[in-house]
């Protein structure tokens, strides 16, 4: 359910002129973050614990045609599980789905509502396939700073409110999105969850 604050008219998009082609300037398109090396911490609340929890007959395919390649499927689908508003349509000039930074520093955005954003980042992944992601909300300024630069990818959260790491899980049959770790405070997400730290190989 949208914020009550969100009902009221948007304000002008990040690109200030409609939907935020996938390729466009100061927005990079990479085709993927580097995998590196395992590390001997796993993620909280998955130890041992596959996060494909049942496999439904039906299930929403982890894809999405109107972001194109600007976001991958496992972070925009992680934003969206936790989005508070409702998203805005592609044509609408407040809409977005962009990315900022690079390589392990690559932080992505989309709307969420007109007045804040969604933020997210991969954090790692473990041997079953699940990726997890370190989503959060911010307010649209915040992600105006990020887009245009003013502000690094490594202090994207420093604002951010609700956030979450969620694992995300995609098979043949089945998607599945689950809250893993909920943080009240940036001061209590591990360091190595934040950016520009490397990507996690989960053991």
């Amino acid at each position: 359910m949208a914020d009550d604050e969100d009902a009221e008219s948007p304000v002008e998009g990040i690109n200030g002129a409609g939907p935020v082609p996938p390729d466009a300037g100061p927005f990079p398109v990479s085709r993927g973050l580097p995998v590196l090396g395992p590390t001997p911490f796993p993620a909280p609340g998955a130890v041992g614990i596959s996060p494909l929890l049942f496999e439904p007959a039906e299930s929403t395919p982890l894809d999405d045609e109107e972001n194109g390649d600007a976001i991958p499927p496992a972070p925009l689908w992680a934003m969206k599980s936790r989005a508070h508003g409702r998203r805005l349509p592609p044509d609408d000039p407040g809409f977005i789905a962009a990315r900022t930074g690079s390589d392990d520093g690559t932080v992505y955005l989309i709307d969420d509502g007109p007045r804040h954003c969604m933020i997210g980042r991969r954090v790692g992944r473990s041997p079953d396939g699940c990726v997890y992601c370190l989503v959060a909300r911010i307010p649209i300024g915040r992600a105006q700073d990020l887009v245009l630069g003013d502000v690094g990818p490594q202090d994207a959260f420093a604002d951010a409110r609700d956030i979450a790491l969620c694992g995300v899980y995609s098979a043949d049959r089945a998607s599945n999105v689950i809250l893993v770790q909920h943080y009240r405070h940036l001061s209590d997400v591990p360091a190595d969850y934040l950016p520009p730290s490397p990507f996690i190989e989960f053991t």
